[in-house]
């Protein structure tokens, strides 16, 4: 470019008007990444504005006003999003470790007397009063204790450090202990410096959040809040209940479930032994592993509206597949319902709301699955004794 500026301006001149503009539209297009605004467009809209916003204040006001405006825009972002964080109440899932959000995980329950909270964010005085506010509003008339998982909380300032104190007052008030748990050690110290050192001192800043439960009476197995009602009237109702995909897709759980059944008809050789496929795709030996037996009992559901497909694949008769479905879920139910009677009745729903659900949206396929399995629970009660009580109680209505 330089020697062109140096020595070729003498030769540009005689270029049209015309080509001259092609030129500098072309430079302009190559600097327009629309590939980029593409992908904002699918991933996250709040980023797009602010690419329209720094796009559109180029062109108005020039490249140094577009590029401060892009920057204010970035800023103001940051702010909302530090101001506005990631923030759950937490639960306990029977026969599982830790603790859980209520909000992603269906099984997780409440511990009875309890309001466990995460936030995840640093505590200052934009954002103070939503985290007051919160454990304010989950407060009960049976609370004994709070307790918050502030393993992302790093600082906190003056602010926040005072509104803390108010909050701990009100509680003491109630006769309700008030712990953070799980942080780092440095907040400790933050804690002293902003006067909440007594906190410390008197042992309601703890390692874990089960330090801090025993310390308030609380002690593992813990007791739960077995309704959810509370927390159900908070959360979107769901078709599906699930572990491991809700706790990974959220509310896409449902839709990468179906995709992971899909993927398991892609996955049959047709030249392969018939029985040996279907046998590994019930039992899942190789595609599940790390899943829990309620994520298993769910893709068997998903499996279930994929009959004619499996069928026309493995050259086996629907019946037949529908048995050995039916057979696989029946021993997972068994499974579930000695180490959590709960769970078990919870998952006698999930199946009455999956079939509310497919007879909405497809009349036909509910009425051909459902005289599948009528014959194939008829042949496991003869061949399958000892499952028929659970038969029984699973799909009465």
């Amino acid at each position: 470019m330089m020697l062109i500026m140096l020595f070729g301006t003498g030769f540009i001149k005689y270029l049209p008007v015309p080509i001259l503009t092609a030129i500098v539209v072309s430079a302009l297009l190559g600097a327009v990444e629309f590939h980029l605004m593409k992908r904002l467009f699918r991933q996250d809209k709040r980023e797009l504005f602010i690419f329209f916003g720094a796009f559109f204040g180029v062109l108005i006001f020039g490249t140094v006003y577009g590029v401060m405006t892009g920057v204010i825009l970035s800023f103001i972002s940051l702010i909302l999003n530090v101001a506005n964080p990631k923030r759950s109440f937490l639960g306990v899932i029977e026969g599982h470790e830790g603790f859980h959000s209520l909000e992603r995980n269906t099984y997780a329950y409440p511990v009875r007397g309890a309001v466990l909270y995460r936030f995840s964010g640093n505590l200052y005085f934009a954002n103070i009063n939503i985290f007051i506010s919160d454990i304010e509003s989950a407060l009960k008339d049976d609370t004994r204790v709070v307790v918050v998982d502030s393993g992302a909380v790093c600082n906190i300032d003056i602010t926040a450090a005072d509104r803390i104190a108010e909050l701990k007052k009100l509680l003491d008030d109630r006769g309700i202990k008030l712990y953070f748990a799980s942080h780092i050690g440095s907040l400790n110290d933050r804690f002293r410096q902003l006067g909440l050192g007594s906190m410390v001192e008197e042992g309601h800043c703890r390692r874990t959040i089960p330090a801090a439960l025993l310390d308030a009476g609380f002690t593992a197995p813990y007791d739960t809040e077995n309704d959810k009602e509370s927390v159900k009237e908070e959360l979107p109702v769901r078709s599906f209940e699930r572990l491991e995909f809700e706790w990974a897709f959220g509310s896409a759980a449902d839709e990468e479930m179906e995709k992971y059944a899909e993927k398991l008809l892609v996955s049959i050789n047709s030249s392969g032994n018939a029985e040996e496929q279907l046998t590994g795709i019930i039992n899942a030996d190789e595609n599940w592993k790390g899943m829990g037996e309620l994520d298993r009992e769910e893709l068997l559901v998903h499996l279930e509206s994929h009959l004619k497909e499996l069928s026309e694949k493995l050259h086996i008769s629907e019946e037949r597949i529908e048995e050995a479905i039916e057979l696989r879920k029946l021993r997972l139910a068994k499974s579930i319902g000695v180490r959590d009677p709960k769970a078990l009745k919870t998952l006698r729903e999930h199946d009455r709301r999956f079939e509310k659900s497919l007879k909405k949206h497809d009349s036909k396929l509910y009425e051909k699955l459902l005289a599948h399995r009528r014959e194939a629970l008829d042949n496991l009660r003869k061949s399958n004794p000892e499952f028929t009580d659970l038969i029984d109680d699973l799909y009465k209505h």
